[in-house]
């Protein structure tokens, strides 16, 4: 896709090359042995396709220029990001830039970077005046990035009881032909997505973030964790159909326990999932929710958790004379 790929600015250094725009890898515990004492191997690939935020409200701005300095309203969830973009790329200081976020009609992640601000911006500079800039809905679904589409590949070795005994999975992202940033900052989500809810001992992740010539993918609502999942949560259901186990039984057999270890080595002290699947299985028995099966409706029984956002934060706190 791009022969000066080595010159693209990126948010770290990392794995990349060719149209490999960035790649994230966990691996623990050994893999090959752990597959060649296994009782059974299963494997399996999954693909989806891009999913679009579609909130009521579409991408809009209102931009004017007074005095050297830009001001810009936009139902943004990230302002910081749209300033920093907009100074960058109309070549001013952070500090010209002003960003003003009204009430939001909806985001998901589809509205953290900069789409229409820098054009408002631009010609509200050359005209003088204030610009209004409002996509329709046919434009919002050309150029707002959707999630991406991807294709998931997932191999386990079980023994006798369904129990994990290692996992080797590819996760492939699309990028688009270019990177907004989201979609290749949330690759390293995608690890802990498959290797966060169940104990496996042996596990080899990669997540591939690919250069394509469509437009350009971003983040949209548990990035790259939703995909991964149901390709999870499927391929469970395969393995328990190949031993002749139950789909809810190999789940409380591979949930990670209170102290179990999670892919990234991170000790859980506080898991209580199988608190919580013993708590639906009261409210909801899963031996009457299967009993008859219905045309058309499924049921299924999924524990997961989730990540936070890793980074530092910050707060100001004012005292005014009378102390508050």
């Amino acid at each position: 896709m791009h022969p000066d790929w080595a010159d693209h600015v990126t948010l770290v250094p990392g794995p990349r090359g060719g149209n490999l725009a960035w790649e994230a890898r966990i691996e623990r515990g050994d893999v090959e042995a752990a597959f060649a004492a296994a009782h059974a191997v299963v494997a399996d690939t999954y693909r989806v396709p891009r999913q679009h935020q579609s909130p009521i409200e579409p991408h809009a701005a209102v931009a004017r220029f007074e005095q050297g300095r830009y001001v810009v309203h936009t139902p943004t969830q990230f302002p910081y990001l749209v300033r920093s973009r907009v100074a960058e790329l109309l070549g001013a200081r952070p500090s010209a830039v002003r960003v003003v976020v009204p009430t939001i009609g909806g985001g998901f992640g589809g509205k953290l970077d900069a789409l229409l601000e820098p054009i408002a911006c631009v010609l509200a500079r050359k005209s003088g005046r204030p610009v209004r800039v409002l996509n329709t809905r046919a434009e919002e679904l050309a150029t707002a990035g959707p999630r991406e589409n991807a294709v998931v590949h997932l191999r386990t070795a079980v023994d006798a009881d369904g129990r994990i005994l290692a996992q080797d999975g590819l996760v492939l992202a699309d990028n688009g032909a270019n990177s907004s940033g989201e979609t290749v900052a949330c690759a390293g989500v995608a690890p802990l997505a498959l290797g966060g809810t169940y104990a496996i001992p042996a596990a080899r992740y990669r997540s591939q973030v690919v250069y394509t010539n469509t437009p350009p993918t971003a983040a949209f609502r548990g990035v790259n964790g939703v995909y991964c999942t149901y390709a999870q949560e499927m391929h469970l259901d395969h393995i328990a159909r190949e031993l002749r186990i139950d789909r809810r039984e190999i789940r409380m057999r591979n949930v990670l326990r209170r102290g179990g270890e999670m892919v990234n080595g991170q000790v859980l002290d506080d898991a209580h999932l199988v608190e919580a699947l013993e708590s639906v299985e009261r409210r909801a028995p899963w031996a009457g929710l299967t009993a008859r099966p219905r045309p058309l409706r499924g049921v299924a029984v999924v524990p997961l958790t989730w990540i936070t956002n890793p980074g530092p934060a910050e707060a100001a706190v004012r005292l005014a004379e009378d102390g508050t």
